[in-house]
C-alpha cells in the first residue's frame, strides 16, 4: 500500500514537472505578442459600418459576447465616434468584467480601442478596426493585439480558435446590421417602416435655451440662431461637450402651430448661468429610439412609429422627446438622406 502511495506521489510530481516544463518551454518558444485578424465584406457604405463600430450604444446589436449574458450591466460614457468614448461591463462568468475606450480614431477609416479585462483573466489588449470602400461595399478587418507574459502564452494559443470564432460571429452580426441599415434608411415617408430599439439612456446635464411658445413653422430658424450662441457660451466657460447637439421637445401642438422646445448641449461639470440660458438634467432612463436618416422637417413618420409603439405596448412617456443630431449636413455635402438624427422617447 505504501508503495502504491509512493508511486502515485511520483506520478503527480512528474505530471506537475511536465506541466511546468511545458509552460516554461512554450513561454520561451511562443511569441510575446499575439495578433488575431478576421475580415469580412459588407454591402453598405463606410459611414454606416463606422457608426455601428464607433458608437458603443449600438454594440449590443452585434457584439458576439452580448448574448452570453443579456442581463450584464453596461455603462457608456463620452461622445460616440470620438476619442475617449468608453463603456464598461460586468456580468456572469462568461463575460466577466472590464472596459473599452477609443484611443485613436480616423473617421470612416480606422479606430483603435484599449481593452482592459478585470475579471476573469486580468489583462490588457488593443483592438483595431480598419475599413475601406470598394465600390458599393466596405471591407472591414477586426484585429486583436495582446502582449502575454510567458506563463500565459500557451493558454493564449489554445484560446485563439475561440477568439477567431467569436470575431467571425461578431463580423457576421455587424454585416447583417449594417446591410439592413443601408436598406432601411427612412425615406421620410409617414408609411415608412422604421426599426425601433429599446435602450438605456445615460443621465446628462444640458445647457439649454427654451421657448415654450415656439412657432412650428420657424423651428429651424430658432435652432440656427440659438445653437451657435450656446456653443460659444460653453466655450467661453471652458466646458466640454458630452454628447451631440440636441433638441428637447416637451410638447408639440400641431393644431395651434406651436411647441415647447429647447436647444440643448450636453456638457460635463457644473455651470452657473443667467437668462436666456438654463441648466436641465435628464436622469438615466429606459427609452425607445429610431435612427432617422433624412431632412429635419420630415420626421413625422418616425415620430408616428414611436408613439404607435408606445400605445401598442402600453408604455408611458417619461420626459421630453430627444433628438440627437449625429450627422453633420455640411460634411455630407447637404445630402440629408445620409444625415443621422437619433430620436429617443424616455419611457417609464
Amino acid at each position: 500500500m505504501k508503495n502504491k502511495i509512493k508511486y502515485v506521489g511520483y506520478a503527480i510530481a512528474a505530471l506537475l514537472l511536465i506541466i511546468i516544463l511545458t509552460i516554461g518551454i512554450s513561454g520561451l518558444i511562443l511569441p510575446e505578442t499575439q495578433r488575431i485578424t478576421c475580415k469580412t465584406t459588407i454591402a453598405a457604405p463606410p459611414y454606416i459600418v463606422f457608426k455601428n463600430i464607433s458608437d458603443f450604444n449600438i454594440w449590443s446589436k452585434w457584439d458576439p459576447w452580448y448574448n452570453l449574458d443579456c442581463n450584464q450591466t453596461r455603462t457608456i460614457v463620452g461622445i460616440p465616434s470620438s476619442l475617449n468614448h468608453q463603456y464598461s461591463w460586468q456580468g456572469n462568468s462568461k463575460v466577466g468584467k472590464g472596459s473599452m475606450q477609443i484611443i485613436q480614431i480616423d473617421k470612416n477609416k480606422k479606430m483603435t480601442i484599449a481593452l482592459h479585462f478585470i475579471e476573469s483573466f486580468p489583462s490588457k489588449a488593443n483592438v483595431e478596426f480598419e475599413i475601406n470602400n470598394t465600390g458599393n461595399n466596405t471591407n472591414i478587418s477586426w484585429t486583436f493585439i495582446s502582449k502575454n507574459p510567458f506563463y500565459f502564452r500557451l493558454v493564449s494559443l489554445f484560446m485563439k480558435p475561440v477568439l477567431i470564432k467569436s470575431f467571425n460571429e461578431g463580423l457576421s452580426n455587424l454585416k447583417t446590421l449594417s446591410e439592413k441599415d443601408a436598406l432601411d434608411h427612412p425615406a421620410s415617408s409617414s408609411n415608412e417602416s422604421y426599426e425601433i430599439d429599446e435602450m438605456q439612456l445615460s443621465g446628462k446635464t444640458f445647457l439649454v435655451i427654451r421657448n415654450k411658445q415656439q412657432s412650428i413653422n420657424t423651428i429651424s430658424e430658432f435652432f440656427m440662431n440659438e445653437m451657435p450662441k450656446a456653443f460659444i457660451y460653453l466655450q467661453k466657460n471652458k466646458k466640454e461637450l458630452d454628447g451631440y447637439p440636441t433638441g428637447l421637445y416637451y410638447a408639440y401642438d400641431e393644431s395651434k402651430g406651436i411647441c415647447d422646445v429647447a436647444i440643448a448641449l450636453p456638457f460635463t461639470g457644473t455651470l452657473a448661468v443667467s437668462k436666456p440660458y438654463e441648466i436641465t438634467t435628464l436622469a438615466a432612463s429606459k427609452a425607445i429610439s429610431i435612427d432617422y436618416y433624412g431632412a429635419y422637417d420630415e420626421m413625422n413618420g418616425a415620430y408616428d412609429a414611436l408613439y404607435d409603439y408606445i400605445e401598442k405596448n402600453n408604455l408611458e412617456q417619461k420626459g421630453p422627446a430627444i433628438e440627437e443630431y449625429i450627422g453633420d449636413p455640411e460634411q455630407l455635402n447637404g445630402d440629408m438622406s445620409k444625415c443621422l438624427t437619433r430620436i429617443s422617447i424616455p419611457i417609464k
